[in-house]
């Protein structure tokens, strides 16, 4: 009996141990998400704006958090997307670096020509809510470039050393927005004799009377500038997280706090009582109401064109402008059906950035009515879009999941040390009992 205990148990634990081994690397294998290595939100684009668009090019400018790498990809075909851009600094030294302040120039397209893309930053690609982002160019204007001198001029940090890994917007009403970097020495340019109007169709005229606006963004600090045209070349010193107005006779920099959240930029020339955000007011999310053709209203910016879809029986596509305030209103044709239904209004912000709003109410029969008989299903209304339309949304979603999934290595290790010392007990004792 003896013998037995001292030859058969240590080699059944060692076949035990093997089998447990084994075991452990499927289980963890299977639940592969158990140990799952995350990627952190530092990588994430924010602040995503298109500027710079023309009959040939288009910029797309974000922030992340951590230095990342960031590329475009894209394509006149949704489902291809296999040209790749490189961020402008990139393009110049043909090496690819990190930055938090990225800028993106796609060259060489077409004109009025829709072109998807996607945003790989970091190890992720970004999406539109898993459809490609969307962008137009504009039509090719057959005048002559102005004579506008550029924009030019240099920023600081508060302690004196030049600002880098930014960006600058330009913002005029009733023009386009433009955007550049900013050089590692602290300075910028953008050329303004290009400059097209907020339609994108035709070239946009500086006046003496003209205040260009600016936003500038380096290593989470902020400042916003108002200067009239006879002080942009150069404008005055910039130190961040100073506001300025050059456009009036007296030029004091005024201290501002560090802003709390961030990526988020002064605004500027914004309507009263109106932020510019994509609003559905009536009727009130969940809300019942007994009219069966409700007058919708909300608010957008000025003079936007709003794409309304209205989801029941009717199914109805359509689209409204907004008002010079921003104000936006729709009633329906024909009665809705009763019973629950959505409205999903789509715009652009303040930023050029497309957002979607989507909310649901109830149609009930007023008291002594008969319900309605659904009507047939109307066709979209076929109304041309503005062109170029910008159809970018903020807040970005991954199209692929985070990489560095350990468990596999985790589960390989484990079984693998498992099984090793099940076969080395094995045999050890194997090799005892033919002592």
């Amino acid at each position: 009996m003896k013998n037995f205990f001292d030859r058969k148990i240590p080699t059944l634990i060692g076949l035990l141990i093997i089998i447990a081994g084994t075991a452990i690397t499927t289980f963890l294998v299977k639940r592969e998400t158990l140990f799952q290595i995350v990627a952190g939100p530092e990588q994430e684009p924010e602040n995503i704006k298109i500027t710079n668009i023309s009959d040939s090019l288009f910029t797309l400018t974000y922030t992340t958090d951590a230095k990342v790498i960031g590329t475009l990809n894209y394509s006149k075909d949704p489902t291809l997307l296999d040209t790749v851009s490189l961020d402008d600094r990139d393009q110049i030294s043909q090496s690819v670096i990190k930055y938090s302040a990225h800028s993106i120039t796609v060259k060489d397209l077409e004109p009025n020509t829709l072109y998807y893309f996607s945003i790989t930053s970091g190890d992720k690609k970004y999406l539109n809510n898993a459809s490609p982002f969307k962008v137009e160019t504009g039509e090719i204007i057959d005048k002559d470039p102005s004579l506008q001198v550029p924009m030019s001029g240099k920023i600081v940090m508060p302690n004196g050393n030049p600002a880098s890994d930014g960006l600058v917007y330009v913002k005029v009403s009733g023009a386009q927005e433009l955007s550049t970097l900013i050089n590692i020495d602290g300075t910028f340019t953008i050329p303004l004799n290009n400059l097209r109007n907020s339609t994108f169709d035709d070239l946009f005229t500086i006046d003496a009377n003209t205040i260009i606006n600016i936003e500038i963004y380096s290593e989470n600090l902020f400042s916003s500038v108002s200067v009239s045209p006879e002080e942009i070349n150069p404008v005055p010193l910039i130190t961040l997280s100073n506001n300025y107005d050059f456009s009036s006779p007296q030029d004091i920099p005024t201290s501002i706090p560090q802003s709390s959240e961030s990526g988020t930029f002064p605004s500027f020339g914004s309507v009263s009582g109106n932020s510019g955000e994509p609003k559905i007011l009536t009727p009130g999310n969940d809300e019942e109401i007994t009219d069966s053709r409700p007058t919708f209203e909300g608010t957008a910016q000025p003079n936007a064109t709003i794409e309304i879809e209205i989801q029941s029986n009717e199914n109805i596509q359509t689209q409204v402008t907004a008002d010079s305030t921003g104000k936006w209103t729709y009633t329906p044709p024909d009665e809705l059906s009763e019973g629950e239904h959505t409205i999903t209004v789509t715009a652009k912000n303040k930023n050029g950035v497309l957002k979607t709003i989507t909310q649901s109410f109830v149609v009930f029969a007023a008291a002594g009515e008969i319900s309605p008989t659904p009507s047939p299903m109307l066709s979209p209304t076929n109304i041309p879009s503005i062109s170029p339309a910008v159809t970018v949304q903020i807040s970005p979603s991954p199209l692929i999941p985070p990489t560095g999934n350990s468990s596999i290595v985790i589960a390989t290790i484990v079984g693998i040390a498992a099984a090793f010392s099940g076969i080395v007990l094995f045999f050890l004792t194997r090799g005892k009992s033919s002592i």
